[in-house]
């Protein structure tokens, strides 16, 4: 458990930069934040990639599939326009290029990797590079599919799982909690005394939207322990009025 609370950059600074790129890193990065979250998809050619959606068009300037394009033809696609003018040409980042230009930044970083894709060698590459890079014990591996965090535990049983209520996921099954350190509740759902029965079970609390002053108090009142939020020029100038960052 952490000994207080901390703010997690989702998708990096994403309420302000356009989510999951090397820009949205940085920015959350230099406001403070101790831990970013990022999510990851593999190509047609099997290069794991920093995007939320599999599929292009909320964040990208073409329509399709990450899983039916190459890592050369994602290259070519503006993922930063849709956010504003002054992110135009805005490109995909690899997980690599991701980790080379955030651990140059800040070598203590923790690493939210959301596994988004549900093939295992997605998982498995992920654990890979971040054990080469000696980052296992500063990282967790989130999914919402049960099955992909039974994976990373039979590659490695100290490693640190986040996963969610049983209800939010996919191929749970009997003793999957048993695996997990962190469970997300989204914040409109989170109640204290679920908190608590995770909590009694050695699990910590994730929350997601927390992005102003009452999402913010209503985490922090509950005993979640990562807030994730999206407005970090918000919460950050929080979490430091009240003498937690």
């Amino acid at each position: 458990m952490l000994k207080k609370p901390i703010i997690v950059g989702h998708r990096g600074f994403c309420g302000s930069y356009p989510e999951n790129t090397l820009i949205s890193f940085q920015k959350a990065i230099e406001i403070g934040v101790s831990a970013i979250e990022f999510d990851i998809h593999l190509t047609k050619d099997g290069i794991p990639v920093v995007s939320h959606d599999s599929k292009l068009g909320r964040c990208c300037d073409h329509q399709g599939s990450i899983y039916d394009l190459t890592l050369a033809e994602l290259k070519t696609y503006d993922f930063g326009s849709w956010k504003g003018e002054q992110f135009a040409g805005t490109r995909i980042p690899t997980l690599y290029e991701m980790l080379d230009f955030v651990l140059d930044l800040k070598p203590d970083i923790f690493l939210a990797c959301e596994i988004k894709d549900p093939n295992p060698k997605c998982a498995t590459i992920c654990y890979e590079e971040l054990k080469k890079r000696g980052k296992l014990g500063e990282c967790s591996f989130i999914s919402f599919n049960a099955s992909q965090l039974h994976h990373l535990h039979s590659l490695n049983q100290d490693l640190f799982l986040h996963g969610f209520r049983a209800c939010d996921m996919s191929n749970f099954t009997e003793g999957s909690y048993s695996i997990m350190k962190r469970i997300g509740i989204y914040i409109t759902k989170v109640v204290k005394e679920e908190v608590k029965q995770f909590n009694d079970m050695g699990i910590g609390i994730d929350s997601w939207g927390v992005d102003n002053a009452e999402t913010l108090d209503k985490a922090l009142d509950c005993g979640v322990v990562t807030l994730t939020s999206n407005h970090l020029n918000v919460t950050v100038p929080l979490m430091k009025q009240k003498g937690l960052m």
